[in-house]
């Protein structure tokens, strides 16, 4: 409203992050939570002050641009240092209409934002649509199965906007409580089949389990990183609508969403309307439309398309399917090829293995793959053997060289809970080099 730019953080990210993101912009004022205690040779001020001095001021008109830059939001980046993505007020308006032209949120949706707010989704999708449309949004202070289920209860939330990860850890949390691994795999297994049952059937046939998550939640809307036919499955069989979301920081962030619920393995649905999809010659996908960034900061000068850099195909029925990121293509020698998803996909599927992140480590023998698990702690010591159980699914001509167990808290995410493939493969090529000297 004062004509600001807004540098959102997340309150997880490094001091070494914080201390980047000032000398790229530069800020005139920091605000920080009341317990903060970061510091800076910058002017400072905490929340509390800033709602105190906000009551103070007059109402006093500031010349407005909606094409005029308005924040800058930090992609985490999952290889390379994260980029200043510039957003007009027209790009996160016309966003927040292009979805709700498709998804009907109504007023007494109420939803529970799990994201941080530096997080285009949380904040386009579940901050400034829910205030579009007059519903309300409720904010955990601290992020565990516990304070989420409670959350749910108490506030009656209706809609659930997540990234995968998160699903995956409440998904964990409810089979946890089955005693064998073996009966694990059978339930997860016989709740995913019952997918196929009418909606109403599979609330009245797992009654109890919506009773300690919360009765009135229907559905979860996921995006932020691609949804396993696993996980998609699951909670499908749990009697949950489950919408994919597709976007980047970028474009506001959402491009498509998926509404079908016998969706293919990768399908990201059918592009907002006035958003056009192009494929180039690589098979990347073009994003154009209002909802197009001003550019990676400083530079404001607008392209007229984005490329996403994720390889995609389009169905007949005008829906599209992601194979891949370019930057995770792997190009063997012999001119094999196959994406680092791909193989991750297969690895998630091993008994035990929660989480996966497959890398290319660089050796004098050629090219190695190394996939880092993390799971329950019997995957330790048995890394030989579901290497070979991966390596029995993948094409001829390509192989897994080597899997490496990581505990829970070692395993290294972004702070949108991506994993972090630039520090999964020095923590790869680390051990490697260890093995070597052993």
């Amino acid at each position: 409203l004062r004509g600001w730019i807004v540098v959102p953080l997340d309150t997880r990210v490094s001091l070494d992050f914080i201390r980047s993101v000032e000398d790229l912009t530069t800020p005139s004022l920091i605000i920080t939570g009341d317990n903060s205690t970061l510091a800076s040779n910058r002017r400072m001020l905490k929340i509390s002050a800033v709602k105190k001095a906000s009551n103070s001021h007059s109402k006093q008109q500031f010349p407005h641009n909606p094409d005029a830059p308005v924040e800058i939001l930090f992609t985490s980046g999952t290889w390379s240092r994260p980029k200043g993505v510039t957003l007009s007020e027209r790009n996160v308006m016309s966003n927040a209409q292009q979805v709700l032209d498709v998804y009907h949120h109504k007023p007494e949706d109420i939803s529970l934002a799990v994201l941080p707010l530096s997080h285009a989704y949380q904040q386009t999708v579940g901050l400034i649509l829910p205030l579009m449309v007059g519903s309300h949004t409720v904010f955990l202070t601290k992020m565990s199965s516990e304070a989420l289920t409670d959350a749910l209860k108490k506030y009656q939330i209706r809609t659930m906007l997540v990234v995968p990860r998160v699903l995956s850890l409440i998904e964990s949390a409810l089979l946890r409580k089955i005693g064998s691994h073996t009966t694990r795999k059978y339930v997860a297994t016989l709740v995913r089949s019952l997918r196929f049952l009418p909606l109403p059937v599979r609330r009245i046939l797992l009654a109890p389990i919506h009773k300690k998550i919360g009765t009135e939640l229907n559905t979860l809307v996921v995006g932020g990183a691609p949804l396993s036919p696993e996980l998609d499955h699951f909670f499908q069989g749990l009697g949950y609508r489950v919408l994919v979301g597709y976007g980047a920081s970028e474009c506001a962030p959402t491009i498509s969403v998926s509404f079908n619920q016998r969706r293919v393995v990768g399908e990201i649905g059918t592009p907002l309307p006035g958003i056009t999809l192009d494929i180039n010659d690589k098979g990347e996908l073009l994003v154009r439309g209002e909802n197009v960034f001003l550019g990676y900061w400083p530079d404001v000068s607008r392209p007229s398309v984005f490329n996403t850099e994720d390889v995609a195909l389009i169905r007949g029925n005008g829906s599209y399917i992601l194979k891949g990121r370019t930057k995770n293509l792997i190009v063997y020698p012999s001119g094999d090829k196959i994406f680092c998803e791909d193989i991750e996909q297969i690895a998630n599927q091993q008994p035990g293995v929660e989480d996966c992140c497959v890398v290319e480590i660089p050796s004098d023998s050629g090219l190695q793959l190394h996939c880092a698990i993390k799971g329950e702690s019997t995957l330790r010591g048995n890394e030989e053997s579901i290497k070979q159980n991966v390596n029995k699914q993948l094409p001829f001509g390509i192989r897994l060289n080597r899997v490496v167990f990581v505990e829970h808290a070692e395993f290294p995410y972004t702070h949108t809970l991506k994993a972090n493939r630039q520090k999964v493969q020095a923590l790869c090529a680390t051990t490697a080099s260890a093995l070597l000297q052993d």
